[in-house]
């Protein structure tokens, strides 16, 4: 009798201790809860992205609090603040110089893109310069052979900037060009991305190139304790090429070749494009590519060092504006720059991307310029390397195509260049997916280029695409199963935090 008098007690005890510790579990997670969900209402991010940290939180006790602690705000550190400020100055002064040294003729653009040169100097300060050459580079083989014949004939330095830096066929052509000018004394400069580039990082290649006089660079240290003072998914993810302060190379492609990247996806090769320009625009670019080298090498720049010529030279008529972006600065610059592009259109809007997670205000641009008249038209590939952002971005496809955007899937690869043509007259070109990793997280570089030959140059490119894509019919797609729109439907709930 005693013992099950002491069972029943023992008993009573734990379901005391259950009901005090659930208590404490509610209590506690309904504190954090209220204490970060005013934090996420006071950042006044998107509302979509908003409401679904919330949610997370809500759903996922602690462990949605942990999520965001860790990649819900976009947190560089203050080690990070600190180099930023020491380069600030001259960064600066080297920047409002730029405008007086190269004035633009834009009084020749049409109207709208008075507008957009306006709104990117505002909102970054880098200006429109005029007499700049193109040239674009429509493949990974022509560009891979334009960089190593200009690394060939290099004299005084070779900066290079990726996300992903990978050996193997062309890539190593290229550092055996490197590495011979760094020979001829040419001072060059790799800098490369700490998650992009982890396998060439933690391989013995870096200490080669170093022993051979070629400075490489880790941007964004990225390891699990850094984790907890600033987010680690904040990546550089420009592509910038300069080359004896006269020659510039952006666009989509990293520092890999296609025959050896990824070839176990199942995605096919990577489809890329460059633009080689020679003129005031270089200036710009290697000012973008300087900043985040200071920063990142941890020195201090004079302002000489900025200001690359005093006397810039003009080598053609092209109109380049320099965009570069991240979340070191005015969140909204590129978001709202490809806002503006799509709101500007009239007669014709053609957009390249891999990686297509439009928010509510990207896509209610496209569905209205669709219902407008406007001949919108997107390219995206058909697989894709990143399988959450293929299913948000086809849950997209029943809006945009209800609203007259014809959407083609590209059949040849992973079509991975970036572009925005506008009426067949300017465009945008660079790094930046239409996301919103790129518009709100990555440090991006994009250029605003104002010539109608190298727009018709853009056309042919992405007709070239367009005849090894297949249009989607709206009336096929919405007889897709069920279980492929519930999945879509569902990846789409994560849209704003992809």
């Amino acid at each position: 009798m005693r013992n099950i008098r002491n069972m029943l007690l023992i008993v009573k005890f734990n379901f005391e201790d259950l009901s005090i510790f659930t208590l404490l579990f509610f209590l506690v997670h309904w504190t954090l809860m209220v204490l970060f969900g005013i934090r996420v209402i006071m950042r006044r991010r998107p509302v979509g992205v908003s409401l679904s940290w919330l949610s997370i939180m809500f759903l996922l006790p602690y462990i949605g609090i942990l999520l965001y602690l860790l990649i819900g705000e976009v947190r560089l550190g203050e080690r990070r603040a600190l180099k930023t400020s020491h380069i600030l100055k001259p960064f600066t002064d080297w920047l409002r110089s730029l405008k007086p040294r190269v004035p633009a003729e834009i009084d020749t653009l049409p109207p709208v893109a008075r507008l957009l040169v306006q709104q990117a100097y505002s909102t970054t300060g880098f200006p429109a310069l005029t007499g700049n050459q193109t040239e674009l580079l429509r493949d990974a083989e022509e560009s891979f052979h334009s960089l190593i014949r200009d690394i060939n004939e290099s004299k005084n330095c070779c900066n290079l900037q990726f996300y992903i830096f990978q050996p193997g066929g062309m890539v190593d052509e290229l550092t055996k060009a490197l590495i011979g000018a760094a020979a001829r004394g040419a001072e060059c400069r790799l800098l490369v991305d700490s998650i992009g580039s982890s396998a060439f990082l933690k391989s013995g290649e870096p200490l080669r190139l170093r022993g051979l006089g070629i400075k490489v660079v880790e941007a964004l240290h990225a390891n699990f304790f850094h984790a907890l003072l600033w987010r680690q998914d904040v990546r550089n993810h420009r592509k910038i090429v300069t080359i004896d302060e006269r020659i510039a190379y952006t666009g989509s492609m990293n520092m890999a070749d296609p025959l050896y990247f990824k070839t176990n996806m199942g995605v096919g090769h990577w489809v890329d494009a460059l633009v080689r320009i020679e003129g005031p625009a270089v200036e710009s670019l290697e000012g973008v590519f300087l900043g985040d080298w200071q920063i990142e090498a941890g020195t201090r720049p004079s302002v000489s060092e900025y200001g690359l010529q005093t006397e810039i030279q003009n080598c053609g008529k092209h109109v380049i504006q320099t965009i570069p972006s991240g979340p070191d600065q005015n969140h909204n610059i590129i978001h709202d720059m490809m806002l503006s592009a799509i709101y500007a259109a009239t007669k014709e809007l053609v957009i390249t991307t891999p990686y297509f997670v439009p928010g509510e205000e990207m896509l209610t641009a496209l569905c209205t310029a669709g219902r407008r008249g406007v001949n919108v038209i997107l390219i995206l590939p058909k697989e894709n390397d990143s399988k959450l952002v293929f299913y948000a971005s086809r849950s997209n496809y029943d809006d945009l195509l209800d609203a007259g955007v014809k959407i083609a899937e590209f059949n040849g690869g992973l079509l991975h260049t970036k572009s925005v043509l506008v009426d067949g007259e300017f465009c945008l070109f660079g790094s930046v997916n239409l996301d919103q990793r790129s518009f709100w997280i990555n440090f991006e570089v994009t250029l605003l280029i104002f010539d109608q030959q190298f727009a018709t140059k853009i056309a042919t490119l992405q007709e070239s695409y367009l005849q090894k894509s297949t249009f989607i019919d709206l009336a096929v797609w919405r007889k897709r199963p069920f279980r492929h729109r519930l999945l879509d439907n569902t990846v789409r709930l994560l849209g704003p935090l992809l």
